[in-house]
């Protein structure tokens, strides 16, 4: 195989800074032919494909204040970095292997929060919206939605992580020292509803679909979870699409002292919740009692290790008789 020119520091550097995302692949085993047919479908989705030195690449991002673990990757990556609209290049390195069967979470809060907080001169509230993958540009946001729309992203979630002010602090005079995570669990539901629902960029099925159906189904804890049915669990989340909330500081059950939704107005919102058959929550009273909760086993191998098995089967190499 011809050997791949590789980028330079500053090169990669600029890179990392004018694109929206980046994606670290796999490159070992591609030859000539893949990478440059790759190379062609992520050039067409507004992306470029680069293979780099892992050990350059590391440099370049901690020159960024960011880090990556190289240890595992051997001699060198391949990384795709996406244009402005990242959802495109995203997805043909998810199909570039189509024996693959990836699956995609995208965080309520990147829906709704553009990369503006960061440039709050109040440290507490800059600080307090940082977290991984940090927020983006507004034009992210409705590529993202359009992910959600298409099925190309199949959950939603917040990666709850909360740090108060004082914590947050930590980084005042070094902003890598800043704990990372923000907090958005109790609320994740009820921005959906609004911003999605009522906005019609989401029906009230793909609202169930990627906010429990999908999410169960890829844990394999499906029926179980994820459906309302005999034999099914009985937790429910009971939702009045014409109630109406203030998301606050002042009356989240969150134990943190901010709210990246502050002063959202909600309608449609969860007004009662179930778990095990039990009233746990109800009109903002939280009724749960420790030691209730209970271990959820999930079988391995759900139902799209049988399809991966199938195509595995079906495009394997076969041997030739000639005997």
């Amino acid at each position: 195989m011809r050997q791949e020119k590789q980028l330079l520091l500053d090169e990669i550097y600029e890179k990392i800074d004018d694109s929206e995302a980046f994606i670290v692949t796999s490159y070992q085993g591609l030859d000539a032919l893949k990478i440059t047919d790759f190379r062609a479908r992520v050039a067409k989705a507004g992306g470029d494909f680069e293979v780099v030195r892992k050990r350059v690449f590391a440099k370049a991002l901690e020159k960024k204040g960011l880090t990556i673990d190289v240890s595992t990757l051997k001699g060198h990556v391949g990384v795709v970095f996406t244009g402005e609209d990242p959802i495109p290049a995203t997805k043909e390195v998810y199909s570039f292997e189509e024996d693959n069967k990836d699956t995609i979470e995208v965080l309520a809060g990147h829906l709704l929060v553009d990369d503006s907080v960061y440039r709050n001169p109040d440290f507490e509230y800059a600080a307090a919206h940082v977290m991984s993958p940090p927020f983006r540009p507004k034009a992210n946001l409705e590529a993202l939605w359009r992910g959600l729309q298409s099925g190309d992203l199949q959950t939603t979630a917040t990666d709850h992580c909360c740090f108060c002010a004082e914590q947050k602090a930590m980084g005042k005079d070094d902003f890598r020292k800043i704990p990372n995570g923000t907090g958005g669990i109790e609320d994740r539901m009820n921005v959906l509803w609004t911003h999605g629902v009522n906005t019609g960029r989401l029906t009230v099925n793909e609202f169930v679909a990627v906010t429990s159906s999908n999410t169960a189904k890829i844990f394999n804890i499906y029926p179980r979870k994820g459906l309302i049915a005999e034999g099914s669990d009985a937790d429910l989340s009971i939702f009045d699409p014409k109630a109406t909330h203030t998301i606050s500081v002042k009356n989240h059950h969150q134990n943190v002292d901010f709210n990246i939704f502050e002063g959202m107005e909600l309608t449609g919102v969860n007004v009662a919740t179930v778990s095990q058959g039990i009233v746990v929550y109800k009109d903002g009273d939280v009724r749960t009692e420790e030691g209730t909760g209970r271990y959820v086993d999930r079988p391995c191998f759900a139902s799209y290790y049988s399809a991966i098995e199938k195509r595995s089967s079906a495009t394997g190499p076969t041997s030739v008789d000639r005997s």
